[in-house]
């Protein structure tokens, strides 16, 4: 009993926000009395201190509480922590806990990633974790408060990645932003809060804006194109030397835009240096724009964005929209 009562307490804190209260977030009492906000502080057994959206309040006992929601994760980040559970019946669980029930069978739901809920008893808990939901940043960029824990041999901030509760000792496992890691037992545990961490980066789902077209998130400007030969159109050598670098890690470019006919229409091609007699000029080959330009990895085109995506080598190359003597101009660098 002691060690539900423990995953009940544990967890309702560390999956609340307390740097912002949002309307969604729900704390219902056992009286039936519901109250927005979020817990700032957790005395484990005992108490709780709740913040509201109007003011804080004196905390409750933590026999008052019967059910914490919380409001799922905006859509619309790509980065964050996403909560792992081991169960002993279930196997692993993954996704974000949204609501912790306090009732006689404690229990938390859990919103999975194919978005349906799961419910799962706190005494089939064996360990909980925190993961990064984007693995290509760093774990305290993607969390947006550090964990505080408070025992008699001090306190101790970071962000606690793992809850283990199999053994005779539960424990907890808290990672600091210089790598060091800590080990508490979950007896020494005098209080749990949280701080904002400045170290976080909210990134959000990239969207195009209306008339403009994105090399790897870079807006880039069009330009005239030049008729020129018969078998190919220069550019002028001012735009040239005004290319845009586009950084391509691992020689990967992807162009973003809204879905339009044109758009869809566009072919991608390389610029070369073709001589005439005399005089070289930067170019691209119609001939190549007849066949279609450079082939793409992959494409995404849903009736409101549009994306492609290409591997290519270094150098110069233009983005041609059909119909028109309009260009996009990019260099491509690594």
């Amino acid at each position: 009993m002691k060690k539900v009562l423990f995953i009940s307490l544990v967890l309702q804190l560390l999956c609340i926000s307390i740097a912002q209260a949002h309307e969604d977030d729900l704390i219902v009492l056992k009286s039936g009395k519901i109250v927005q906000g979020y817990i700032s502080s957790q005395i484990p057994g005992k108490h709780i201190t709740l913040m509201t959206l109007e003011n804080a309040t004196p905390g409750y006992d933590i026999s008052e509480v019967a059910i914490i929601e919380q409001a799922a994760r905006d859509k619309e980040l790509i980065v964050g922590l996403v909560d792992v559970i081991e169960t002993n019946n279930r196997g692993i669980v993954k996704g974000q806990i949204i609501k912790r029930l306090l009732g006689e069978k404690r229990s938390m739901v859990v919103l999975k990633d194919d978005g349906t809920n799961e419910e799962i008893l706190n005494a089939n808990i064996l360990t909980q974790k925190k993961e990064k939901l984007n693995k290509e940043f760093s774990l305290f960029s993607q969390a947006e408060f550090l964990d505080v824990v408070a025992t008699e041999d001090g306190e101790f901030i970071g962000i606690i990645t793992k809850q283990d509760f199999t053994g005779d000792s539960p424990t907890l496992y808290l990672e600091k932003e210089n790598g060091e890691g800590q080990t508490i037992k979950v007896s020494d545990v005098r209080e749990l809060r949280r701080q904002p961490n400045k170290s976080y980066n909210p990134l959000t789902v990239f969207h195009p804006e209306s008339g403009k077209i994105y090399f790897n998130k870079t807006v880039v400007d069009k330009v005239q194109t030049i008729k020129w030969k018969k078998d190919f159109t220069a550019l002028d050598d001012k735009d040239i030397e005004a290319a845009k670098e586009i950084s391509a890690k691992d020689g990967k470019l992807t162009i973003d835009a809204q879905d339009t006919p044109d758009i869809r229409k566009s072919i991608l091609l390389e610029v070369q240096q073709v001589p005439s007699g005399k005089v070289t000029r930067y170019a691209f080959s119609l001939l190549e724009a007849g066949k279609g330009g450079i082939s793409y990895d992959t494409t995404r085109q849903d009736g409101a964005e549009a994306q492609w995506t290409y591997t290519l080598k270094e150098g110069l190359y233009v983005l041609l929209i059909p119909n028109s003597d309009l260009a996009y101009i990019v260099n491509i660098v690594k």
